[in-house]
């Protein structure tokens, strides 16, 4: 009697240890996805590369997860599935590619003029919208920032 409710208590704490390791996951992958929008708008990357990653890393990880989700969360409905993996490591998978990108240092970096097609300006950002490679593209400069910004 004592051994079973040894086994149930032992099992119950794997469960919730691997319940909280998914949950984690996805509010980890989700914070970092809202991060990774933020680096992305400092960066001159074209918005198809990183939701490419975003969706790549996410459905990558589907069949490895199926079982696992399944298990934990009753999700038996694929597309449930696929929604957990994007979020969870679709975020891991593209803030990791926009981080390396945005914090590496490069040695050959190259300065560049472009034509300042728009100036916005919110409450906490100054926004400008240049002409790259034919694509409008915003780029976001903090308060700091928004006195040079304003000069330009």
């Amino acid at each position: 009697m004592i051994q079973k409710i040894k086994e149930k208590i032992g099992f119950r704490k794997k469960y919730f240890k691997n319940k909280l390791l998914l949950n984690i996951l996805f509010f980890g992958g989700f914070f970092l996805t809202a991060f990774e929008v933020y680096l992305y708008r400092n960066t001159i990357i074209d918005w198809k590369i990183p939701t490419f990653i975003w969706f790549f890393g996410g459905l990558i990880a589907t069949p490895f997860f199926r079982k696992t989700l399944n298990k934990f969360y009753n999700a038996k409905i694929l597309l449930l599935q696929i929604v957990y993996n994007l979020v969870a490591f679709g975020g891991i998978s593209v803030f990791s590619f926009m981080a390396i990108n945005f914090y590496s240092e490069n040695s050959n970096l190259n300065e560049k003029e472009f034509e300042i097609i728009k100036k916005k300006s919110t409450r906490r950002n100054q926004i400008i919208v240049i002409n790259y490679d034919g694509k409008e593209k915003e780029l976001y400069f903090s308060e700091i920032q928004k006195r040079e910004v304003k000069k330009c």
